[in-house]
């Protein structure tokens, strides 16, 4: 089973906001090759400070984009999760398959 993290950072007039994508693959069908893969859109401040404010925006998986997400957050040192998306793709006999965020 696929798992894992991508990291990124940005530059805010208010202060540097990291971001992170944590990706992981179940509903693993080995008959039908196919698995649901997700990811999930976490933020934070990386410099001790907080933010808040609306934010909106959608996860792309494999080409295919999910709705808006978005909602009222406060980030601060740890962890916020901003959304989630998953979708059933197939993938070859042997499991395997390029994926894309």
């Amino acid at each position: 089973m696929a798992t894992g993290n991508i990291y990124g950072s940005t530059n805010h007039p208010s202060g540097q906001v990291e971001v992170r994508i944590a990706y992981w693959q179940d509903q693993i069908n080995i008959g039908a090759n196919t698995s649901r893969i997700g990811a999930d859109l976490y933020a934070r401040r990386a410099d001790g400070y907080q933010t808040w404010g609306d934010w909106s925006g959608r996860i792309n998986i494999g080409g295919t984009w999910s709705g808006t997400l978005g909602g009222n957050f406060t980030l601060g040192a740890t962890w916020v999760k901003l959304g989630s998306y998953s979708r059933v793709m197939s993938h070859n006999e042997d499991g395997t398959r390029p994926v894309y965020f």
